[in-house]
């Protein structure tokens, strides 16, 4: 925790504190069923709004040529069976990550872990590289979100136990990165390996939430839904990264709007 706080901008981690506290009042507030949950979000609406405006002005610099990488921090949280299994396979899940990486590579943005690096080591002394990009949830507090929904449908849901499920997982498993959740300011995206979603293979509420969900099985749509994560819709284009089949191409692109849509989020940031 030592190094992600004074990590964080800059500061040290004195100064970061009293963020950090009220991040976690906060973060326990979202929890909240409904009242929490639409508080939840305002506060990322507003958030965001704030982030696009200022992304226009770098958007003018972009035009210009000067076009600094940013970053995207995310993690995944992957889900148990009855018996303990694990659902997802980790190869699939850097499959994943690394499809990512080349979408957004063209946006200029760097995909980074969201956690920090796992204490347990190899014989070589180094972690695992799939390690550094995912935490196991134990099946008990997973139940609520063994099957969710999308759209409509996923909302409801997220004013309801299983929205203050996701908050709770969001709270615990991303805890340093409090400061970020409270301002806005690069907020980790978290992705919900879950075992099922009603008729899609993934699914995110933009704006609302700081989470995305994806089936335990379709892990290679992540780019598609960090995309909605980021504010983008729909596009007819098949090899865009916003057209709903987007998760079956090894290769994507985009529109120079989306890549301004993209690097004016509240989850991409130069720090």
């Amino acid at each position: 925790m030592r190094k992600s706080l004074t990590g964080y901008l800059g500061f040290p981690q004195i100064l970061l504190l009293p963020f950090l506290f009220t991040a976690v009042f906060l973060d326990i507030l979202f929890c909240i069923p409904l009242a929490g949950r639409a508080l939840k979000w305002i506060w990322n609406i507003v958030l965001s709004v704030f982030h696009y405006l200022l992304g226009l002005i770098e958007w003018g610099f972009w035009l210009l040529g000067i076009r600094p990488v940013k970053k995207m921090r995310l993690g995944f949280l992957l889900f148990r069976d009855p018996e303990g299994n694990l659902l997802s396979n980790p190869d699939s899940m850097m499959r994943a990550v690394q499809n990512a990486r080349t979408a957004f590579a063209q946006a200029g943005v760097e995909i980074l872990p969201a956690f920090p690096p796992p204490k347990r080591l190899t014989e070589e002394g180094e972690s695992p590289p799939s390690e550094h990009w995912y935490r196991i949830l134990p099946y008990d507090s997973t139940r609520p979100l063994a099957r969710v929904g999308c759209n409509l449908a996923a909302a409801l849901q997220d004013l309801g136990i299983p929205g203050m499920y996701f908050q709770y997982h969001t709270l615990t498993n991303f805890f340093e990165t409090g400061p970020r959740r409270l301002t806005g300011y690069g907020s980790p995206i978290t992705v919900f390996a879950v075992p099922d979603i009603v008729d899609f293979g993934g699914c995110s509420l933009g704006w609302l939430t700081d989470y995305v969900t994806v089936q335990h099985n379709s892990l290679l749509t992540t780019a598609h839904e960090l995309g909605h994560a980021c504010g983008l819709g729909h596009r007819e284009d098949t090899q865009n990264i916003m057209h709903p089949s987007s998760g079956r191409l090894r290769e994507v692109t985009m529109t120079s709007w989306q890549i301004a849509v993209i690097r004016a989020s509240r989850h991409v940031t130069r720090f």
